[in-house]
């Protein structure tokens, strides 16, 4: 298929795909329809077809003369040798077919072509955009970023999950400053020591455990003491 034109290549796993083998290996090509799903013309689309029915010296397999296709009636083709082409396995054929197939579907989602249409999907290959799953994993890297804090050890990164009972913002402020003064005393926490710190800072609620990491920062601790409960000032009548 040297030479054939990236139409072809793309057609052709289109005809492998929708032929019907449980009726004779044909199937109906219409190229203006095709022509509408392919996004190019209905010309170029018979020209693909023609070239397919022609017959072909350096083919592989002397059925048919090399002919790919041949016709039986004005839209319907006998596709030869179906069934090869159905079951191989990963043959250097089969690598080129898919090759081309997504090398031109890439070349119409990059193209000039802006209008609003379908792009077709080959089997085996999304017409999703090549950034979606970037986007996706942006998306739920945000969403966790909400309930966990992360830091990172000898170059590795590590997320230390915050407890439901203390994820609110004003925490996770305070939190995220107890990490960087760690940092700046050079004495940065583990993920163990943070996982066994937020234990402890859930067994004081959200205003406690502020207030606790807000007067180890103060004070230049480098570990988290529970804060003494303030009694009320009693007055002698």
């Amino acid at each position: 298929m040297i030479g054939a034109g990236p139409v072809a290549f793309a057609l052709w796993p289109y005809i492998i795909t929708n032929a019907r083998p449980d009726e004779g290996s044909l199937i109906d090509l219409n190229p203006d329809l095709i022509a509408a799903i392919f996004g190019c013309s209905p010309n170029q689309i018979q020209e693909a077809i023609d070239f397919f029915c022609q017959p072909d010296a350096r083919s592989r397999t002397a059925t048919s003369d090399g002919c790919r296709l041949i016709k039986k009636s004005p839209l319907t083709y006998f596709v030869v040798n179906l069934e090869h082409y159905r079951f191989l396995d990963d043959s250097d054929d089969r690598r080129e077919y898919w090759r081309s197939a997504k090398a031109n579907q890439r070349s119409k989602r990059q193209g000039k072509r802006k209008c609003p249409g379908h792009v077709p999907d080959f089997p085996g290959h999304s017409t999703m955009s090549p950034n979606a799953d970037a986007d996706a994993d942006t998306s739920t890297s945000t969403n966790a970023d909400t309930k966990k804090h992360s830091k990172t050890k000898n170059g590795v990164s590590v997320f230390m999950e915050v407890p439901p009972s203390l994820d609110v913002p004003q925490f996770i402020s305070v939190w995220t400053e107890w990490h960087k003064f760690r940092e700046e005393i050079k004495k940065k926490i583990t993920p163990r020591s943070a996982k066994a710190q937020l234990e402890q800072l859930e067994r004081w609620g959200v205003t406690g455990a502020i207030k606790a990491l807000k007067l180890s920062i103060a004070n230049g601790w480098q570990g988290i003491f529970e804060p003494k409960k303030e009694e009320p000032t009693q007055f002698r009548l």
